[in-house]
């Protein structure tokens, strides 16, 4: 395996929300019997990181991350506080000047805005979706997978006419590991995982998305060995969402329960003193989401 990057600056703690709303297959077993008090305080951090979040000035990719675990959530569990923050963050995004923000944090917007869509009425944001359009993201290739996301995942757009060869652009940054990197970089993290699955998602090439899954997958014991909780649930997530079998699934999912902090939240590092993290802990909740509901599935 080459050497991969693990970005935590500006890209790090972005995800590319909305994996949970692919079809619900997970690979390997799940313990759903271990599953509900950790679900409920998971549940009850996010609510309240992002009540807090939409208190305070604009952070797209907090939102629509943390929206994302709750949405989902949401649509199972009918959780009356999740209620009625979907109800404020939509007066919050209303209220946001979209001429200030960046290309990422309108995709980031964007897909709130689609997240909100699931369980209320849908926003009218003509102006987002122009913003958008005047947005160069051939040269943000993880803003692109955000995107292409988007269109695939919540429109009935063809992403061709959107973004023409936007597919074919991410597919040319895939690296002979199987990774996705910047320019003439190594692997980076956070850009294959949301290039790969912009790939699934959009139906694009079969064997880049299988020399992506593949690396993937091969970094679940490393990361588990130094302590990337972040890295590793995002892995077990989307592996899980493309439907792939994944090795020692148990082994990975054990020490992620062992990690859960008092407060029901997860750290994106495990070191001494580490806080949790909204990122890792919105992960949290959607693999704990897909225990109840693999539980409900198989009484």
């Amino acid at each position: 395996m080459g050497i991969t990057k693990i970005r935590v600056g500006a890209h790090g703690t972005r995800l590319l929300p909305g994996l949970m709303l692919v079809a619900l297959i997970c690979s390997g077993p799940l313990y759903p019997a271990h599953a509900s008090e950790p679900l409920t305080k998971a549940r009850a951090w996010a609510i309240e990181h992002l009540r807090r979040t939409v208190q305070g000035p604009s952070e797209t990719g907090v939102i629509s991350g943390l929206l994302y675990a709750l949405a989902t959530d949401y649509r199972e569990s009918r959780h009356i506080e999740t209620e009625r923050l979907m109800a404020q963050v939509e007066v919050y995004i209303e209220a946001i000047e979209t001429d200030r923000l960046s290309c990422g944090a309108l995709v980031d917007l964007r897909l709130a805005v689609a997240f909100l869509a699931l369980h209320r009425k849908a926003m009218r944001v003509p102006d987002l979706d122009d913003r958008l359009a005047e947005c160069s993201l051939a040269a943000r290739p993880l803003d692109l997978a955000g995107a292409l996301f988007l269109y695939c995942g919540f429109t009935d757009e063809d992403h061709r006419q959107r973004f023409p060869g936007a597919l074919e652009s991410l597919e040319a940054i895939q690296r002979p590991d199987g990774g996705f990197g910047y320019q003439h970089g190594w692997s980076d993290y956070y850009l294959s995982s949301h290039a790969l699955f912009a790939l699934h998602t959009c139906r694009g090439d079969p064997q880049a998305i299988r020399r992506g899954q593949g690396y993937l997958i091969a970094l679940l014991p490393h990361f588990q060995h130094i302590g990337f909780i972040d890295g590793l649930l995002e892995t077990l997530v989307m592996l899980n969402k493309m439907q792939v079998v994944i090795p020692d699934y148990e082994k990975r999912r054990s020490y992620i329960m062992s990690r859960i902090r008092s407060d029901g939240g997860i750290c994106y590092f495990d070191s001494p003193g580490c806080t949790s993290h909204w990122h890792a802990t919105s992960l949290l909740l959607e693999l704990l989401r897909m225990e109840n509901a693999k539980a409900r599935q198989n009484p």
